[in-house]
């Protein structure tokens, strides 16, 4: 079994009857058990370490939680460790429901009514989500506003602006980079980053789209807040748009040899050279090559984040233009998220919006006129010098589909192409991976909804130019078969069960949840339609419920319209090319070349002056009395007390466990985590591929097809991933480690390695699943089942994962250089640094190549390691 990488003593082999008793009965209450044949000692140090996780559980009128967590030692010399699985449960009695779930705040405004300069235009709570939202409009400008008032500290100020782009300049996202620099109210130099030094924002940062341009930023400190609102605002409605911040952002000419008029005509800047590298990375350029081809007549088919040939093109003048034309209020979109009062918001925008008046602003995104007939396009990027080309070829197949706005049928091809794709139990998936035309499906493959026109796309990776025909003919045949016989119902009641939880499901990742729900609202409000479409999941999916029951072929007949009789449809190939970099270098210094060439000398002699002033702008500081505008937070604009999240240590027969009761709407997470720094050596850069497989391969009798869509039924994700790290100082309370000497190179002597004591740093491999309160049980059995029973015989699907896993790693190496470098360059100085380069870096990459290469008899082997 795979578990049993982790650990030989005998009780992970009774793993599965903690669990086998967990079972709902009836309806108001959640009978959970654990049994064990085996008896666990847990001394208190191994306690302290463990990382906790924690997830609650709902059944109607009980609320419980359960926390969940494993410290499994691998067999050493000295034996067996005597860490065991850690696991807790502890109920909310059913009068304290209500008091962990917020509700919708109290209306305080109606439709139509006017109060600080605003007209309140609509006025909805969405339960699902907590949330009371109005939508306004500032009178004197024609600003539109929509704040989700609700129960959460986080609140999030976001500006938008449509910006469509007329050529591939780069104008938005240079405009992005240097409205930041400092506006009228606060003259700085950098004021972004004068901004991160000084406050306590939870996020601060601004996004280019397609189409549309976006400045948000969130705080859970209300002075805070409004101090990044100000300033911000003021940034992107009265920037000062030097020409030297244009110079350093957009692009400027240089001379290679400042002291040398002969040497040659270079071009830099911030995003000039930002681009240069995503014009590197094969992913960027496929679907480049895809929006740009779908939707030849409109501004999708112009880079609104530049290409390095036209970025040098960009005067000035035109920069300056495209701030007046399209940053005004009357093109803004104010999104606001939050539990600060919707008033005290109009208070201060109407404050904010003072001096401008409504303007007439043509910022409309044209539509694409639909094709009568398919269309094809080649196109190259870039691979290594010396690197094969074969098997390097990527074919994508694109539709344009419906409009944005109109929601129901987004949804409508949301979950078609979740049913499609979205798994392994996919039947285009599995068409695509089983062909054996190529090595896993493009990286572009899926649903695209940042756009006015919705495209849907997907293809394979890893296969040959010649097989690009027969790759679009197999999935014309496969949609055309799902046509006429229909899904499998568990594959769309298992996408439809997707599409709900993650509509439902309050989280804050890496960004705000405001940030999920800003996306969700702009799918539709940029393009004026309803705002609030997205938002209510649970409605709309119990509506796609009501005309599924009413039309039993309505995803056949979905994919009949939007797939199989929509002519819109791209085949791209993207050929691999070892020369396209040096071509693009030539191109360029031929370009440069011709340039200088019309110069006279003394333009040469300007460019030279003013790169030297540009550098001594860019060295000299901005003043105390410059830096002093910026608003600063003061002590008694902090709380006394430190948030401390709730939390309960339990013991289930000698096993810690840790509780935390906190409102999760509905939705159970469950952690299990193995202590892993006593696997051998040898087996450490394995752990990534041996996650990736027990997660996505057979078990308990089911093949990895069959678990595939029992997860997509029953949870919203099951997953690995790595960690390691330092425990904390008890005394200094700062990360401790013993030495900046390699903690695990094989190269360094013993008592070298033997310094990085296990005391000092923590390594774990964690298994997550998260699931609606309905399905917990079945959830915890899924887990029990791919810990303990888990089938790694599929060659044929471990095959297609590694190919899966190599591929996107490689596809990061030109683009992420620079990552690689530096994880091979810092492997030295810790355990975890170390263990990161192993999972990620070179280390990883070279075992992944040399597996695809391996003969059967090797690949035999390494899966002999793993299991």
């Amino acid at each position: 079994m795979p578990a049993e990488l982790f650990t030989k003593p005998s009780y992970l082999d009774n793993f599965r009857t903690f669990y086998e008793s967990i079972i709902l009965r009836g309806t108001n209450e959640l009978i959970i058990k654990f049994l064990s044949s085996t008896d666990h000692s847990v001394n208190g140090d191994d306690f302290k370490k463990c990382k906790h996780h924690s997830t609650y559980l709902e059944s109607s009128g009980v609320r419980k939680r359960i926390d969940l967590q494993a410290q499994i030692g691998y067999e050493s010399a000295q034996g067996p460790c005597e860490r065991g699985p850690f696991f807790c449960i502890s109920e909310i009695p059913e009068n304290e429901i209500m008091t962990h779930a917020p509700k919708c705040p109290a209306v305080t405004l109606l439709p139509e009514e006017r109060r600080h300069g605003f007209i309140v235009r609509r006025v909805e709570q969405i339960h699902e989500i907590r949330v009371t939202a109005y939508e306004m409009e500032h009178e004197r400008t024609g600003a539109r506003v929509l704040h989700l008032h609700c129960d959460d500290r986080e609140n999030l100020y976001a500006i938008a602006f449509r910006t469509p782009p007329s050529d591939s300049t780069g104008l938005p996202h240079i405009l992005e980079h240097c409205v930041l620099a400092g506006s009228e109210r606060y003259p700085l130099k950098d004021a972004f980053n004068e901004l991160l030094k000084g406050t306590l924002q939870t996020f601060l940062n601004a996004f280019t789209y397609p189409d549309k341009t976006i400045y948000p930023v969130a705080s859970q400190v209300r002075a805070d807040y409004f101090n990044l609102a100000r300033v911000y605002t003021d940034l992107v409605l009265r920037p000062r748009l030097l020409k030297q911040t244009f110079a350093q952002e957009g692009h400027h000419f240089e001379l290679a040899d400042p002291e040398d008029p002969g040497s040659d005509l270079i071009v830099s800047g911030i995003v000039y050279n930002e681009m240069k590298g995503a014009y590197s990375s094969p992913e960027s350029l496929m679907y480049k090559a895809l929006q740009e081809n779908l939707y030849p007549d409109t501004p999708y088919a112009c880079d609104s984040g530049g290409s390095p040939e036209a970025i040098p093109s960009l005067t000035y003048d035109q920069f300056k233009a495209f701030h007046r034309s399209y940053y005004s209020p009357s093109n803004a979109y104010w999104f606001l998220y939050g539990d600060i009062p919707t008033a005290d918001h109009m208070i201060f925008l109407e404050e904010m919006l003072a001096g401008f008046d409504r303007v007439r602003v043509d910022s409309g995104i044209a539509g694409q006129t639909r094709w009568d007939a398919p269309s094809a396009i080649r196109g190259y990027y870039p691979v290594g010098r010396g690197e094969s080309l074969q098997k390097k070829t990527t074919v994508n197949v694109g539709w344009m589909m419906s409009e944005n706005t109109d929601h129901d049928t987004a949804l409508l091809l949301q979950i078609t192409a979740g049913a499609l794709v979205g798994s392994a139990a996919g039947p285009l998936r599995k068409a695509l991976i089983d062909s054996g035309l190529g090595e896993d499906l493009s990286p572009v493959t899926g649903l695209e909804r940042d756009l006015k026109q919705i495209a849907f796309a997907l293809g394979l990776r890893g296969t040959e130019p010649e097989k690009a025909q027969p790759i679009e003919t197999l999935i014309i045949d496969t949609l055309r078969r799902v046509a006429e016989d229909g899904f499998d119902r568990e594959l769309i009641e298992g996408t439809l069960h997707q599409v709900e939880f993650h509509g439902k499901e309050i989280q804050r990742g890496a960004f705000p949840y405001g940030i999920t729900l800003m996306g969700r609202v702009f799918h539709t409000w940029l393009y004026d339609g309803d705002s609030l479409a997205g938002l209510n999941f649970p409605r709309l999916i119990e509506g796609v419920r009501m005309r599924w029951a009413e039309n039993p072929a309505l995803f056949q007949d979905t994919v009949r319209k939007w797939f199989l009789d929509n002519p819109h449809r791209l085949l791209s190939v993207m050929e691999p090319s070892a020369d396209y970099l040096d071509k693009q270098e030539s191109s360029f210094k031929n370009r440069m070349s011709g340039i200088k060439a019309t110069l006279p000398a003394d333009a040469v002699e300007d460019i030279r002056r003013d790169a030297e002033a540009l550098k001594s702008f860019q060295a000299q500081a901005d003043g105390p009395e410059t830096l002093a505008c910026l608003p600063r937070l003061n002590v008694r604009d902090l709380e006394r007390t430190v948030e401390k999240i709730p939390t309960e240590r339990l013991g289930i027969g000698g096993v810690p466990a840790l509780a935390h009761e906190l409102f999760t709407n509905g939705i159970a997470y469950l952690d299990l985590a193995f202590d892993i720094s006593d696997i051998p050596e040898e087996l450490q850069p394995c752990l990534p591929l041996l996650g990736k497989f027990m997660t996505n391969m057979g078990a308990a009798s089911l093949d990895y097809e069959q678990m595939a869509k029992r997860i997509a039924l029953k949870t919203g994700g099951f997953g690995s991933n790595l960690s390691a790290g330092l425990f904390a100082d008890r005394e200094t309370g700062s990360a401790r480690e013993a030495t900046n000497a390699s903690p695990l190179s094989s190269s360094l002597p013993h008592e070298g390695r033997e310094r990085f004591s296990k005391e000092k740093h923590w390594q774990k491999m964690i298994f997550s699943v998260r699931a609606l309160h309905r399905h917990i049980g079945e959830a915890v059995n899924i887990m029990a089942d791919v810990l303990t029973a888990g089938d790694l015989s599929d060659e044929t699907r471990m095959r297609d994962l590694l190919a899966e896993k190599k591929n996107r790693l490689h596809a990061a190496v030109i683009p992420s250089g620079h990552l690689f470098a530096k994880r091979s360059a810092g492997a030295s100085l810790s355990v975890a640094a170390c263990r990161d380069e192993q999972w990620s870096g070179r280390t990883q990459l070279q075992l992944l190549s040399e597996l695809m290469e391996a003969s059967g008899e090797s690949k035999e082997a390494f899966r002999d390691k793993l299991t």
